[in-house]
């Protein structure tokens, strides 16, 4: 049932990874907020960024997709993409969306995340 809007996610994703150093994909369809506040939710998967022009990295991201599709399929969550430039890796996480800011960074600090991500500024907001 979601395997086209999965394939689409992932690809889609990967590119406007690559092109602007993040992206947001629904594996559902869903429409992509515009503004709010993402919070990443759990362990996401990293790997090199030399892997991005492979099938290898979309089979990293699929396997990832399908391991936390339970939490993927519920409104509200999304596949988030985010290049880490310190360590030149693509991480792959679940990213809830708020559009409450206090209740984005509570769950943020329960999760011990270090930020936010601030959709309509485009910009992180740290958690201490």
């Amino acid at each position: 049932m979601y395997a086209e809007t999965t394939d689409f996610a992932i690809r889609t994703g990967l590119f406007e990874t690559v092109a602007n150093g993040g992206s947001t994909q629904s594996i559902t369809g869903a429409d992509i907020p515009s503004d709010g506040f993402m919070v990443s939710v759990g362990m996401g998967k990293a790997f090199d960024t030399g892997l991005l022009d492979t099938n290898h990295a979309w089979s990293m991201v699929f396997d990832f997709a399908a391991g936390r599709f339970h939490e993927l399929v519920k409104p509200g969550y999304f596949l988030g993409f985010w290049i880490d430039t310190e360590t030149n890796l693509i991480w792959v996480d679940v990213s809830r969306h708020f559009t409450d800011r206090e209740a984005a960074l509570s769950l943020a600090r329960d999760m011990d995340e270090i930020a936010i991500w601030d959709i309509g500024k485009a910009e992180e907001i740290r958690t201490n």
